[in-house]
């Protein structure tokens, strides 16, 4: 009879177990993701411009590192790299990559970016929507965000 109950014990607990250890990993997968769109964001508030290539999931953004020289640009990327979402802030200095999150859903479906009403992004684009969907244990979680770029049309 001990046996039984000692059997049974240690099937709830390696289930109870089981279910925390995917519910902590699902959470920080979301949580990544949740700080790699805030990061996304904020980067796109202050474009100038913005270009999105489908086929390379790599979003360049054009910005003015400097407020008072209106004349100075620069160009930062977000790409998705296997499940990886990845950031350079500078496209001329590609030796300095940061991993945003490694819980993308694979391509196409894991970044995208449009516009507004779901087009392609063009030149003229002055909002983006910008989705991220991660993938644990199975389970999908999706995020997404329409932002207006403040810096657009100041070029």
């Amino acid at each position: 009879m001990l046996s039984i109950v000692a059997l049974a014990f240690a099937a709830l607990y390696g289930t109870a177990q089981s279910y925390l250890t995917d519910a902590v990993n699902v959470s920080g997968a979301q949580g990544g993701a949740t700080l790699a769109m805030e990061h996304l964001t904020r980067s796109l508030r202050n474009a100038t411009a913005v270009a999105f290539d489908a086929t390379q999931r790599r979003l360049s953004i054009t910005y003015r590192p400097n407020p008072d020289a209106p004349s100075q640009t620069r160009v930062m990327r977000y790409e998705q790299v296997s499940a990886q979402l990845r950031w350079t802030p500078d496209q001329a200095n590609t030796s300095d990559v940061t991993t945003l999150t490694d819980k993308l859903a694979p391509a196409p479906q894991g970044f995208g970016v449009t516009d507004q009403d779901g087009n392609p992004v063009t030149a003229s684009t002055s909002a983006v929507r910008v989705t991220l969907n991660t993938v644990v244990g199975g389970r999908t979680a999706r995020l997404a965000s329409t932002v207006h770029l403040r810096g657009f049309g100041q070029n």
